[in-house]
């Protein structure tokens, strides 16, 4: 009984570590089938201690994986902490709006690269990052269409190679809106990221340029992300399918960078 109970406990997060450390992978596609011809060839004894502990590996992975990529966690509270870094004026068109009028934009998670505690600042990409430089503007209004002042707006987003910076904050980074409900963020155009692999659970993590946001008036969190109309991967981009008649952002005409345009619409009367 007690080598039974050894084994589960050896081989359940033996088994967990083996799917995790070939996330979006082919190579996880073979782990599961690995292990069942392990079991199979374990003495009977052992085998169903051993069935157990695959089982409760892959359920692991999979609690871990969902519960990666559906987490909606809350922004600091920037505002309590003294950080004021309010937006300057950047000239926007009076163009249709990316999120289709004054209906509320869809939220969405925070994905697996979320880091709290961002500076405060409009410069987000530091000298040397990979990427043509973009300009992010837009407003922030209630569902009447009126500006929200003092909001506070964090993003964070891949560089021009697909890369995350996980040590500091580069490309990422929050600010105040200012009395037009207006955010000005200086980056790089970010670039999608991942190859498309089968997994455990299929195709994942194959995705197409995007910018997280969160933004917070007050106590709750709002959370989404939005996307670039001229990306080729968004058809292969699973995630990008289901925003993308709301989340995409439009390309400001005559301005003297990059700029792409987003106004997010929460939803609360003014």
């Amino acid at each position: 009984m007690m080598f039974e109970l050894l084994l589960v406990v050896i081989l359940a997060p033996v088994m967990f570590l083996a799917l995790r450390k070939t996330d979006d992978t082919n190579l996880q596609i073979g782990v599961l089938p690995l292990a069942i011809l392990v079991v199979l060839a374990l003495p009977e004894e052992s085998a169903m201690s051993a069935s157990v502990a695959v089982a409760l590996g892959t359920v692991g992975y999979l609690a871990y994986f969902f519960g990666a990529r559906v987490r909606r966690e809350p922004m600091p509270d920037y505002a309590s902490a003294g950080s004021s870094f309010p937006a300057p004026e950047v000239a926007l068109s009076d163009g249709a709006r990316a999120s289709g009028g004054f209906m509320p934009t869809p939220a969405g998670p925070d994905g697996p690269y979320y880091r709290p505690n961002s500076p405060a600042k409009r410069q987000l990409a530091e000298d040397g990052t990979k990427g043509e430089p973009m300009r992010f503007a837009g407003r922030i209004l209630n569902n009447d269409g009126r500006p929200v002042e003092g909001a506070i707006i964090e993003i964070w987003h891949a560089d021009g190679a697909g890369e995350y910076d996980h040590t500091d904050f580069n490309c990422r980074g929050h600010q105040t809106t200012n009395q037009d409900g207006q955010f000005v963020f200086d980056t790089v155009k970010p670039k999608g990221y991942g190859v498309r692999s089968m997994s455990l659970i299929g195709t994942v993590d194959f995705r197409s340029a995007h910018i997280h946001v969160k933004i917070r008036v007050g106590e709750p969190t709002f959370t989404t992300q939005v996307w670039f109309p001229d990306d080729a991967r968004n058809r292969l981009d699973v995630a990008y399918w289901a925003f993308k008649k709301t989340n995409v952002v439009e390309f400001e005409p005559s301005q003297p960078v990059l700029t792409a345009r987003f106004d997010f619409v929460l939803d609360q009367a003014g």
